[in-house]
């Protein structure tokens, strides 16, 4: 592949890794647009969105999980400025997060779903956010599971303290931030 660009020989490879992964099944298809301050450098489609359907580059898919990629980029900007440490422990900014054993739970733990936490399928319906972070600092971790020893994926509550981390962080309203310091500048 001599001759390729660095971004070239990227999206390469990313094909490469993405096609493995159909082949091996663990997913029928991906979609992938990169863009590099506000330009598009690449896109590509691999697999099939269903079987039979080829996946294309305007191929509509449900975003499930959408909103983490954005909080996971909206606590890596608040890293990036200085306002939040990966390494400290969430009580650091949230002090009633400590509550019941999650005094060493750090951001990069919420991040990488190896807080201790699995608790959101029980989150009660109809809270405001406040009473949703009010709920979660109540709960203690799994028991036996220690923070950072193991995984233990939750679906919600690390992404609304996450969230919560942000808007301390950053001094505005976690939405306003995701769209000004992501959205906005991505076209979105």
């Amino acid at each position: 592949m001599s001759g390729q660009t660095d971004p070239e020989l990227a999206m390469d490879q990313t094909r490469a890794v993405l096609e493995a992964g159909c082949r091996q099944g663990w997913h029928l298809g991906a979609q992938l647009s990169v863009h590099v301050r506000g330009v598009g450098g690449g896109h590509l489609s691999v697999g099939e969105r269903r079987p039979g359907e080829p996946m294309t580059d305007d191929t509509l898919l449900r975003w499930w999980s959408a909103g983490k990629p954005r909080t996971a980029l909206a606590v890596a900007q608040q890293v990036e400025r200085g306002a939040l440490v990966l390494d400290h422990p969430v009580a650091h900014w949230i002090p009633e997060f400590a509550a019941a054993g999650k005094e060493r739970v750090s951001i990069r733990h919420l991040l990488t779903h190896s807080s201790g936490m699995r608790m959101a399928e029980a989150l009660p319906e109809g809270l405001g956010e406040q009473e949703i972070l009010a709920w979660i600092c109540a709960l203690p971790l799994e028991e036996g599971v220690a923070a950072g020893e193991g995984a233990a994926y939750d679906p919600q509550a690390a992404w609304q303290v996450l969230a919560e981390l942000v808007t301390r962080g950053g001094g505005r309203p976690f939405a306003d931030l995701v769209r000004s310091g992501i959205l906005e500048p991505l076209g979105m």
